[in-house]
């Protein structure tokens, strides 16, 4: 996020960056030279940025979570996809363009179908509950994108007459699924084994896991014709479970570097769209495309809504589960990306359908950057108002337990500092309070609170507790000095803690 008077998702400022210097190329001839490097080939721009998006995704995935969850994931990604490519279709030929006919309104569909969720799974990771939701969505965008992909070529060959028959169709889904699945495998095995040769050597793991992304996504597209980005996913997933294999210190820097590539390609995308729509497109847009983005706003998320809600009976009962709090949330979750506005510009690119290519970029457009200033910036309220976001009342207890413990050690220390007469002079009552904490949960204890928890056992699964009230910075930090202190006194000064006859006997002596 870029934090300005207001939360603004930072490729939303990248899109109005780019629709600036487009509008003043469009206005403003002498402009034109400084944004004809935005016009660069559709297949470049996707050999280039689809295997950094997705190998990140996959590599940033927790891979046991992953498999655990790959039945709620295939679900939700494969039947999940097309139910929604198949409601936006229907949408789109009734409503967005007349002239369409059906197959070109499911390639409307099937753009807009695919998710991007990574500024909702940053959000996630810093919660008590968000973990299974992330790892849902990542492999949800992960098998989306690849089925998305699948779809569109399918699609995409129907309208240019390279297919016409259903054997064909079924021949091309078949080798791009089952390939680029096999490919995934076998690169993601070869790239795990180099890796765990590199052990140390930052370089060389660097090195491994971008050409092992940028080689099995190139072969599976040029040479096997198969599903390159499927078999980039299933590779880095793989990889992704054998990082342990490399020191610590040498797999963060991979992780920040893959992350430097991840933005860097997200600038690019977004700048190259709004470029493009504020010099080419901007004709086209009016009152009526405007309202039309609201309207496949609506239709995708209602779609995907009601995706979650025919799911969900089914998806309580593999992997994880999932409640219904957890549906919202991913429904809530699922934004839209930078793979829609490539295939976007695709289509825009496309003489044979290069009108419907202008509409097609400029409703991808929107409905993204609806997502982003919508879903994104709202996010941690929803899942607050779902109980996602709350601390649980077993962690609450533990915390609290571990500040009167610590408060306990405190008190009896300063007893004990108290008789040393080389602090008789010492402040005690400004020690005392400097030292005071209420911890992050100010919970009132009752006696002996683990007591006080199994008189009341019914209350002690409840999630939907609320804390009282956060600590300031200031606070946090005696609290993790107060922790400190703890080890401290529990390690060392005990030792030290002699009887007061001794203590007063060793006074003296060193008074001699």
């Amino acid at each position: 996020m870029l934090w300005t008077s207001m939360c603004i998702p930072y490729r939303v400022v990248m899109f109005s960056i780019g629709g600036f210097a487009g509008f003043c190329a469009h206005r403003y001839p002498a402009f034109r030279p400084i944004v004809q490097i935005c016009y660069v080939d559709v297949d470049l721009l996707l050999l280039t940025y689809l295997p950094i998006m997705v190998f990140y995704t996959s590599y940033t995935v927790d891979s046991h979570s992953f498999w655990k969850s790959f039945p709620q994931i295939l679900l939700v990604g494969v039947p999940g996809a097309l139910l929604t490519a198949l409601m936006v279709a229907f949408m789109a030929y009734y409503l967005v363009e007349s002239s369409w006919n059906f197959a070109t309104a499911l390639l409307f569909g099937v753009i807009c179908s695919p998710i991007y969720p990574m500024e909702v799974v940053k959000q996630l990771r810093g919660m008590s509950k968000g973990k299974y939701i992330s790892v849902l969505l990542l492999g949800e965008g992960l098998i989306g994108d690849a089925t998305a992909m699948i779809e569109f070529t399918a699609v995409f060959g129907y309208l240019a007459l390279a297919i016409t028959k259903a054997s064909q169709l079924s021949l091309l889904l078949l080798r791009f699924a089952g390939g680029g699945a096999l490919l995934g495998i076998v690169m993601g095995k070869m790239i795990s084994t180099f890796l765990s040769l590199t052990y140390y050597d930052l370089l060389c793991a660097v090195t491994v896991t971008l050409a092992g992304a940028y080689l099995t996504f190139y072969i599976g597209e040029k040479y096997f014709y198969v599903s390159g980005l499927l078999g980039t996913a299933i590779a880095g997933v793989m990889v992704s479970q054998r990082k342990s294999t490399i020191a610590v210190d040498v797999e963060q820097v991979v992780s920040h570097f893959w992350g430097i590539l991840a933005h860097i390609a997200n600038t690019m995308i977004f700048t190259i769209v709004g470029v493009v729509i504020f010099e080419k497109v901007s004709y086209v847009i009016s009152v009526r495309q405007v309202a039309l983005v609201f309207v496949t706003y609506t239709t995708v998320y209602f779609s995907r809504l009601l995706v979650y809600a025919i799911m969900t009976p089914i998806l309580r009962l593999v992997g994880y589960g999932m409640s219904w709090q957890h549906s919202l949330a991913c429904v809530w979750g699922g934004l839209r990306g930078p793979l829609s506005l490539c295939l976007a510009l695709i289509v825009l690119q496309t003489r044979a359908v290069a009108d419907a290519g202008e509409i097609f970029i400029i409703q991808t457009a929107g409905l993204v950057l609806l997502s982003l200033l919508l879903n994104a910036t709202t996010m941690h309220k929803v899942l607050k108002v779902l109980g996602l976001a709350e601390i649980s009342l077993a962690k609450k207890a533990n915390m609290t337990n571990c500040v009167k413990r610590i408060m306990s050690t405190r008190d009896r220390c300063i007893s004990m500092l108290k008789i040393d007469k080389f602090l008789a002079d010492a402040n005690w009552d400004l020690v005392q309070r400097g030292s005071e904490t209420a911890g992050p949960i100010s919970m009132k204890l009752l006696g002996n609170l683990r007591i006080d928890l199994a008189s009341n056992p019914a209350k002690f699964g409840d999630d939907r507790s609320t804390p009282i009230f956060e600590l300031s910075n200031c606070q946090i930090q005696l609290l993790f000095t107060m922790m400190i202190f703890y080890c401290w006194v529990y390690m060392g000064v005990d030792n030290d803690l002699h009887p007061l006859e001794k203590r007063i006997e060793e006074n003296e002596y060193g008074e001699k």
